[in-house]
Formats: C-alpha cells, structure tokens, sequence
C-alpha cells in the first residue's frame, strides 16, 4: 500500500505546516496531552511529504557516486556522503543535507550516532542524512561487510511492511540505487538495490560508477 501526502492527512496546504506538525507531534510538549509522549495516531508507515522540489541541488563536482574508487573507507570515506551529510556526519559542510533543511523551512534533520561497517572493522559515527545499509532495507546480511552491531543497524519497517518501497524511480523509470554497505568480496564496490526492487540477493556496483541514492534521515 502506497503510503498518503501528509498535507492530506495533517490538513494543511504547504510543506512547512506538515513539518511544523511533526515537530508538534514529536515534541508533545503539553500541547497535545499532558503525557509529554510523542503522538502520530491517525498516521501509518509510508506517509510521506509529497512535493518537495529537490530541483537545483548541486550534485557532487566529479560525478561519481559512492566515489573515490575504492570501498576500503566504507561509506564514512565517501565523496557521497560529504555531499549528503558532511564528512563528520553533522550537516556542516554538506550540500544535500543543509538544502534539505532550507527545503523543509527549518532545522528538523538531527544527528544521532550508530555503527555501521568501514569495510572489515566497525565504528560508532554520527549520522543525519546517510545511505541505508543492506540490513536496514533487508533486514540480513548476504553479500555486505554489514553486521548487525548492538541493535543500532536493523531493518527499517517501511522496508519489510511491503517491496513497493525497494523500487525507486526517475522520471517514472525504475532505477537501482546505492546502498550503505561495502561489498565484503572485493575493495571496488559497494552494495546496492536493483531495478526490480528485490534485495534478496542485493546487486553491487564499483564505487566509482552514478548511480541513485534513497537516503534515510533523523528528524
């Protein structure tokens, strides 16, 4: 089931009254009950922002994507992930990530720290807006250097609630897209998702290729 236009659900009219919704509903700072627990009742998994202009952003100067044509840094070495979210994972110094912020009408990305592979060995990092990694979208591991370290890298629900959300379109036609996790058979590439949607054996693409990305955020 496709997830609904939160403009729709929340009754508002621009994407920066659904975002000042969200915030109001996480917050619940006496606002809506006094329990002071955050509250989405009348939402569901893959309700979306719809209509956000992404248009104009800049994409990374050399074209390549995860980049610097080996996976050996992971994704934390990448020029992908400078451009999503800075090179400390912050936002500072990011394209992406801070003209999303602008787009959203405010400072709603946030910073959260979790471990995730750099190619044979695992580190704590802060992350705000970072590729999924293969676990996160399917839920194992088959062909990633991706473990599952402490509870901070598991799949994410709108990824096993149905396949629809694996499939990622340009211009209407289905396109792979990048993942998180550095293949654990070679130093060139990196894991991704393939046209059809299906991660059941996740494909992988050498690091220095374009391809799509999908990228997760904290609010």
């Amino acid at each position: 089931m496709a997830g609904r236009n939160l403009l729709t659900v929340f009754n508002v009219s621009t994407i920066v009254e659904a975002m000042a919704e969200i915030r109001r509903r996480c917050n619940n700072n006496n606002e809506i009950n006094t329990t002071i627990i955050p509250d989405f009742g009348g939402s569901m998994i893959g309700d979306c922002i719809d209509g956000l202009n992404l248009s104009g952003i800049a994409a990374p100067v050399s074209g390549t994507a995860p980049g610097n044509l080996t996976n050996t840094g992971g994704y934390r070495g990448s020029e992908l992930r400078v451009w999503l979210e800075g090179p400390d994972g912050n936002l500072a110094g990011s394209t992406f990530g801070t003209a999303l912020n602008t787009r959203l009408g405010g400072s709603y990305l946030y910073t959260i720290n979790k471990r995730h592979s750099r190619k044979g060995e695992s580190e704590w990092d802060n992350y705000s807006v970072w590729l999924p990694t293969e676990i996160e979208v399917k839920g194992y591991q088959t062909y990633g250097d991706e473990l599952n370290y402490v509870n901070t890298n598991v799949q994410f629900p709108i990824y096993s609630f149905s396949v629809v959300y694996h499939i990622k379109r340009w211009n209407n036609n289905r396109q792979w897209w990048w993942l998180h996790t550095p293949y654990n058979s070679n130093v060139y590439s990196f894991c991704a998702v393939s046209y059809d949607g299906n991660v059941t054996g996740a494909r992988h693409n050498n690091s220095s290729g374009c391809g799509g990305v999908s990228p997760l955020s904290a609010w």
